[in-house]
């Protein structure tokens, strides 16, 4: 195998590993956005009922 091939799969893997990070990151953050707008609504509904 020559340098340069071995450079070219350190490059594509470093690529697919950024990727898939990016990918991961960015379900993580739909996800605590989810949490966060449920927990704002559950505060509103609260807020919302008589105090009895």
């Amino acid at each position: 195998m020559s340098m340069y091939e071995s450079l070219l799969y350190i490059a594509i893997a470093l690529f697919v590993a950024i990727l898939l990070l990016r990918a991961f990151m960015f379900r993580r953050s739909t996800k605590t956005e989810a949490a966060r707008q449920e927990a704002e609504r559950l505060a509103a509904e609260e807020a919302a009922r008589p105090n009895a």
